[in-house]
């Protein structure tokens, strides 16, 4: 199974470091509900460091036509330990969804871009299990 996020006529994503660019762009990057300042935090103090230790990997998803900063999403990797009894354990290999916004900024430009939160999530989480 390989992840692979999709595109839309509206939406692109790319790696946070593949344009250095991206850096002073997070740096607009706002999250106006006060439970979401961890998630502003993240993106403009953290990501860029987590990133070089490889500890996860930063995606920001953009407007195609503005490249404005729509919303970004973290991923890292996981493990799941189940427990099979007996004192016997297996683990199985998984991917975290660490962090996953939407820029305030991004909605307050653009008040008729509706279900943004949904519309980035369904196409981010895009999988396909054929390719090998």
């Amino acid at each position: 199974m390989i992840f692979l996020p999709l595109e839309t006529e509206l939406l692109y994503y790319e790696h946070l470091l593949d344009s250095s660019d991206n850096l002073r762009l997070i740096q607009d990057f706002c999250v106006t509900n006060t439970s979401g300042y961890g998630l502003e935090r993240y993106i403009k103090e953290l990501a860029e460091s987590d990133e070089k230790d490889g500890s996860a990997r930063t995606y920001l998803v953009k407007d195609r036509f503005t490249h404005e900063i729509v919303a970004y999403f973290s991923l890292k990797t996981g493990l799941f330990t189940i427990d099979a009894g007996n004192d016997y354990f297996y683990s199985i290999s998984g991917i975290e969804l660490a962090n996953f916004a939407v820029n305030s900024s991004y909605r307050k430009n653009h008040p008729d871009a509706k279900n943004l939160g949904s519309t980035v999530f369904l196409c981010t989480s895009f999988y396909r299990a054929d390719i090998k």
